[in-house]
C-alpha cells in the first residue's frame, strides 16, 4: 500500500470487523490480525494524511468533528459486537505491516487489557448548573478587616 495510510480504530480480540462497517471517508473497515488480535482499520490516502494536512484538518471544528464522529462510530459497532480496546484519535500506521508487528510486540498487553475490558462499559456524564435568578440577584455580606463577617 504506498499511496496510503492505515487509520487504526482499536483493538478486538477475533479477526473479523463488524458486519456493514464503514469509517473515516466512507472507507471499508477491515481487520488486520496477528494471533488472537486484530486492529480495525481502514486505508486513506497517505496525501490527506501527512502531519501537515492532518494539522490543518484538526485545526477545522467541523473537520475535527466529522473525524471524531466517524471513528467513534466504529468503535460503537464494535463495541454492540463484543469487547473493543479503542484507539485514540489519529492513531495511523504507514502499512498493514507496521499494525501487525504493533501487534506482535504489544499484543500480550493489549490481550490483558482485553481481558479486563470484557462486560464493561464506560459512560459519561454531562451536568449543567444554572443558578437561581432569585440566589444571584442578592447582595452578598461584607467582610470584615480580615476576610470574616
Amino acid at each position: 500500500m504506498p499511496d496510503g495510510i492505515v487509520w487504526a480504530y482499536g483493538v478486538v480480540p477475533g479477526t473479523q470487523p463488524p458486519p456493514g462497517t464503514a469509517g473515516l471517508e466512507g472507507r471499508r473497515v477491515k481487520s488486520i490480525s496477528c494471533g488472537e488480535l486484530a486492529v480495525l482499520a481502514s486505508e486513506l490516502p497517505a496525501t490527506a494524511y501527512t502531519e501537515k494536512a492532518l494539522q490543518e484538518r484538526l485545526e477545522d471544528l467541523d473537520t475535527l468533528a466529522s473525524l471524531a464522529r466517524a471513528h467513534d462510530a466504529v468503535l460503537e459497532v464494535a463495541h454492540a459486537e463484543g469487547d473493543v480496546l479503542p484507539f485514540r484519535m489519529c492513531t495511523i500506521y504507514e502499512t498493514p505491516q507496521a499494525v501487525r508487528a504493533m501487534l506482535s510486540a504489544e499484543g500480550a498487553r493489549l490481550g490483558r487489557a482485553l481481558a479486563r475490558l470484557h462486560g464493561k462499559a464506560e459512560w459519561g456524564v454531562k451536568v449543567f448548573f444554572r443558578a437561581p435568578a432569585a440566589a444571584s440577584a442578592q447582595p452578598r455580606p461584607a467582610s470584615g478587616p480580615n476576610g470574616y463577617l
